[in-house]
């Protein structure tokens, strides 16, 4: 995990704080190039970040928070995710992973993997591959 850091700006128009972040705190160490400027972009449109249009602060991403820890946790839970295996049975994987909205669990089947579903979806598929095997 790294250690970003924030430039408070002033309040949005509802009165919310916002902060400013240069793009390459949402990047890889080896991705920190000028030409990732638009992939900085649409990984901080998935957190509810966007560009920074202020003259002031060049080659900014702009966030709404109230709590600027819990952003800085989920933009590193986002470039270093982290992934435990749940369960494995006849070579099917239940899998939680860290992830941007609170983990996520999928399930992988010879390399085939289903993203980003609740719990109970996720058995569901689980228990039918498991069928199937």
């Amino acid at each position: 995990m790294k250690t970003i850091e924030f430039t408070r700006v002033n309040n949005a128009v509802n009165g919310k704080p916002r902060y400013v972040t240069h793009f390459f705190s949402l990047l890889k160490d080896e991705e920190q190039t000028l030409s990732n400027y638009g992939l900085a972009c649409k990984r901080a449109n998935k957190l509810g970040g966007k560009k920074y249009r202020g003259s002031d602060y060049g080659g900014g991403i702009v966030f709404q928070s109230y709590n600027i820890s819990r952003t800085e946790q989920r933009i590193n839970e986002m470039l270093y995710p982290t992934t435990v295996i749940v369960k494995e049975e006849k070579g099917v994987q239940l899998i939680k992973g860290a992830s941007v909205y609170g983990g996520c669990y999928s399930v992988s089947y010879g390399g085939i993997t289903k993203d980003g579903m609740n719990m109970d979806c996720a058995l569901d598929i689980f228990t039918q591959l498991i069928k199937r095997v």
